[in-house]
């Protein structure tokens, strides 16, 4: 195994990563006026737990969880944009550079490999944690609504489901079935 380089500028990088994923705040939740919004990495994390839970056993689970703490990463440096606010072009072209920023700042071009994996759509594990992540989002919304955390005037959860549902259906795998169950129960 190849030793890695490690230096004070890169544990400070990585610092100074992880508490700003940890600060940002998911722009969605703020916009549904949701108090104390989760951050993307309360959201990745409940991602984690899910491909914990519910990966099937063909997929790479180590692949799905790496594909998840990732997949947000770029927004401490692009934003995280609610959908419809830019398009998909110009989200796409700042968060690969956001992401390119983090591989160099942490000394780790792999980041940016599994990234663009995500974004691209084309393996099992990707698209798998791409419905993990509408998923996670809807249960998220179920949470706030449960406990009274949002002063939006209607409930979160159907609005979610919807877009949840939406999007699942654009996934052509059978991986995802167990998810598509979840949201029937919702």
């Amino acid at each position: 195994m190849k030793k890695k380089k490690i230096s004070p500028e890169i544990v400070e990088n990585i610092i100074d990563v992880l508490g700003k994923t940890k600060d940002l705040k998911r722009s969605g939740w703020k916009k549904c006026k949701v108090s104390r919004p989760e951050s993307d990495a309360d959201h990745s994390f409940g991602m984690g737990i899910l491909i914990m839970l519910y990966a099937p056993d063909n997929l790479n689970k180590r692949r799905c969880l790496e594909l998840a703490l990732i997949h947000d990463l770029a927004e401490i440096h692009s934003n995280d944009f609610i959908s419809g606010k830019v398009t998909k072009e110009i989200k796409s072209r700042l968060e690969k550079k956001g992401m390119r920023q983090i591989s160099q700042e942490i000394k780790n071009h792999e980041f940016y490999e599994l990234f663009k994996e995500f974004e691209a759509q084309q393996t099992a594990e990707a698209k798998f944690v791409r419905a993990i992540d509408k998923l996670e989002t809807v249960l998220t919304a179920k949470y706030y609504d449960n406990n009274n955390r949002s002063k939006f005037p209607q409930p979160l959860t159907p609005e979610f489901a919807q877009n949840a549902v939406k999007a699942l259906n654009e996934i052509d795998s059978q991986d995802i079935d167990i998810l598509r169950e979840i949201l029937k129960l919702l």
